[in-house]
């Protein structure tokens, strides 16, 4: 017996076994082999290129040498993601400074936006757009944007931003950046996603926290963690299709979270959780930009959130 496991036409295993004896009626067969994390990152790669969507085959071969003959057999499924949907969102954040530069909030961000970039063998890149209303009477100026991406504690990206942003008063900017997933910690996180002692079995958490460095009227600068824009979102997958072996192990893992699932198989997707932004109160005589029914100003054409806490695949 000769069996291939392969992801998007990659080949993550091969295993076989000679020798076999098989007695009469049904038998149950176990195989084992390794998969090879080296090819992760290439898997990444066409998983993203893909539209976040895997297709595993495993194709199998039967050999009997006293038959004198061969029977092939086959089996497929898909895998998708959506790591970055929760992430599009019209909720409108205040950005404090907590600094006796300046009175709070200095800045609010009402929309925030990401998408993947073109995937290259070294990196994933996410554009990311922030749409950012000043409601002060001093103009500001975003020097820099920094980020860091972690997946199940594993350090994948951190960067800044090249160029700085000024931001009128009483004026909406889009603040566009670039963030970056490293192909190389690929192997590191999977091992982790596999791992039921980190999260529980198939099971991954995203994390993108910002900061921003704010250049006040005065010449001054201060460095502000943009906690209400902290990203969080859990990853789950089924591969093999282990059912409830799989979901039983997520339940029961270190942060005890329920995934809102409803314990189907196949690509159900489940939106029982919320996202790491922080939901902020309207808050009446607010002034941020835009009048809604309860006095609430942020700069949009409505300060609600969309209410969609993030739809989690697989």
């Amino acid at each position: 017996m000769n069996y291939t496991v392969s992801m998007n036409d990659i080949q993550m295993a091969q295993g076989g076994r000679e020798g076999v004896r098989v007695g009469t009626g049904n038998s149950t067969l176990g195989l084992e082999t390794q998969l090879r994390n080296e090819e992760i990152p290439p898997w990444w790669v066409s998983h993203v290129r893909n539209g976040e969507r895997t297709t595993l085959d495993i194709d199998a071969t039967a050999t009997s040498g006293r038959l004198g003959r061969s029977v092939d057999f086959s089996r497929s499924r898909e895998i998708q993601t959506d790591l970055l949907g929760a992430f599009n969102s019209d909720e409108t954040r205040p950005v404090n400074a907590d600094s006796p530069l300046t009175s709070d909030p200095v800045l609010y961000v009402n929309e925030t936006r990401g998408e993947w970039g073109s995937v290259s063998e070294s990196e994933t890149p996410i554009e990311m757009a922030f749409t950012v209303y000043n409601p002060n009477i001093e103009p500001y100026v975003v020097t820099e944007i920094g980020y860091d991406i972690t997946m199940n504690g594993v350090e994948m990206g951190s960067g800044q931003t090249d160029e700085g942003y000024s931001i009128p008063s009483y004026s909406t900017e889009t603040v566009e950046f670039t963030t970056a997933l490293q192909n190389r910690h690929l192997d590191d996180w999977w091992v982790t996603h596999l791992d039921e002692e980190v999260r529980g079995h198939q099971v991954t958490g995203l994390r993108i926290e910002f900061y921003a460095v704010i250049e006040f009227p005065t010449g001054e600068e201060a460095t502000i963690p943009l906690d209400a824009l902290t990203y969080e979102e859990t990853i789950e997958t089924d591969i093999f299709d282990e059912g409830n072996d799989v979901r039983n192990a997520s339940e029961s893992s270190e942060d005890g979270s329920d995934d809102g699932g409803d314990g189907d198989d196949g690509g159900e997707t489940s939106d029982g959780t919320t996202n790491g932004g922080n939901t902020t109160d309207g808050g009446n005589e607010t002034d941020d930009g835009n009048t809604t029914e309860n006095g609430t100003d942020d700069g949009t054409e409505n300060g609600t959130d969309d209410g969609d806490d993030g739809v989690l695949p697989l």
